[in-house]
């Protein structure tokens, strides 16, 4: 039983580190979603590109350098700026969808380790008396059967009150 305990203990704290792990991951997880999509934003755009679409976002386009480029040059720009928002989407759902994956399964396996733990706690719940049957056989079974009686050193059963040999009292 005591290897029981052990195994128990063992499974305790193997139950933690995984959870621990599980917080560790999706912790990573989300500030890696983040850090990935600044980054590859500060990758796809420059710090160049970001002055170009605020003025062009607060509408002094007529004083911004994409108007006073020829029509064919705008329209490349434009092609260029909606290709690379398109790879930025395209990697950003790449990603999401693989941490997602990787979330559905770690969690699928918490539960079902935490299923498997209150299994075996309502085992040794419904069984805790056949446990204890075993752990008296074993107890008998390890402890030795005969021991030397202190006045002849004849070898008696150990709950023999009486020597057989010599018939002294054992206290």
């Amino acid at each position: 039983m005591k290897r029981f305990f052990s195994a128990t203990k063992n499974l305790l704290i193997i139950t933690i580190a995984i959870i621990l792990v599980l917080i560790v991951t999706h912790y990573i997880i989300d500030n890696h979603r983040e850090m990935l999509t600044k980054k590859r934003m500060s990758f796809v755009f420059t710090s160049d590109f970001e002055e170009r679409s605020k003025a062009l976002e607060s509408n002094k386009a007529e004083d911004s350098w994409v108007s006073r480029l020829p029509t064919k040059t705008r329209q490349e720009v434009v092609q260029r700026q909606e290709q690379d928002l398109k790879e930025l989407k395209a990697h950003a759902i790449h990603w999401t969808r693989a941490f997602h994956a990787a979330e559905t399964f770690f969690y699928t396996s918490l539960s079902l380790y935490v299923v498997f733990l209150l299994s075996l706690v309502v085992y040794i719940i419904f069984q805790r008396n056949q446990i204890l049957l075993e752990l008296k056989n074993l107890k008998n079974k390890l402890l030795p059967q005969k021991r030397r009686c202190p006045f002849c050193a004849e070898k008696i059963k150990t709950e023999a009150i009486v020597c057989k040999h010599c018939l002294r009292d054992i206290v």
